[in-house]
């Protein structure tokens, strides 16, 4: 059987993803598109040929897979999406499918109006269940890369990935999350020594770290001191960088 030529198409998706772009890059974004439709997972020097330097617009919308090639999540999620629904009437057509399979054995069962009667079952739940469920993985890697992007200690990623999978943080915690992060980079603690003090990413998600205040911290006030210029430093003192009580002590001495 040739390629399926067909995919589900959601305009209030496509409307809210592309609102504010001109009427150039959706074409140029439709192109790349139906190019990876027809042709899979895309080359860089594909891309630039196809939209030239639009693609700084539109690069936001795809990622690469373990080879550096382009591809677009939602569109290879609907095909699969796809290829499960046309796999799932084929073995409705042929008998084939959870229900009648296990009712193989009774050979008295009547299977005329089986593929009517479970076919929707079988496409609405089955399919939609499992679609949704790697759907929602992938949005959670999206997201969790996204966080992995800010976290400036990348420390012990396959800790974090459990403890967010643990987690499962929705689009509005990881806003939360993301903005919290802005805030602790630069707090004193998390700036002090390079860095030292920062926590591994999975500790900050296990302790709800975004729940913490990372409000800058007062710094020591610098106190002019008027030292007298005929004071001779006593020995072993090399500088003036005193405390009022420090300088006090040293004169008095």
């Amino acid at each position: 059987m040739g390629k399926d030529p067909a995919f589900l198409w959601y305009p209030n998706d496509w409307n809210g993803g592309t609102a504010g772009w001109t009427f150039e890059e959706k074409g140029a974004y439709m192109e790349l598109l139906m190019m990876q439709f027809n042709r899979g997972h895309m080359t860089t020097r594909m891309i630039a040929h196809t939209v030239g330097q639009l693609w700084d617009t539109l690069q936001v919308k795809f990622k690469q897979d373990e080879n550096g090639l382009w591809y677009n999540v939602r569109l290879e999620l609907e095909q699969e999406r796809r290829r499960n629904f046309v796999n799932s009437r084929r073995n409705n057509i042929s008998g084939e499918n959870q229900h009648t399979k296990s009712r193989s054995h009774d050979h008295a069962y009547d299977k005329t109006y089986e593929p009517e009667m479970t076919g929707h079952m079988v496409n609405e739940n089955v399919n939609e269940n499992i679609d949704n469920v790697t759907l929602k993985k992938e949005a959670s890697k999206i997201l969790f890369d996204e966080f992995w992007k800010a976290y400036p200690k990348k420390r012990s990623k396959g800790e974090a990935e459990k403890a967010w999978k643990a987690l499962k943080p929705n689009k509005e915690l990881v806003a939360k999350m993301l903005e919290k992060l802005a805030q602790a980079k630069t707090c004193h603690d998390w700036l002090k020594d390079g860095g030292q003090f920062i926590p591994y990413p999975a500790s900050w998600i296990r302790a709800e770290g975004w729940k913490d205040e990372y409000g800058a911290e007062a710094q020591p006030a610098q106190i002019d001191i008027q030292i007298p210029s005929d004071y001779q430093l006593p020995s072993g003192f090399k500088h003036v960088d005193f405390t009022r009580e420090e300088y006090q002590s040293v004169r008095n001495s």
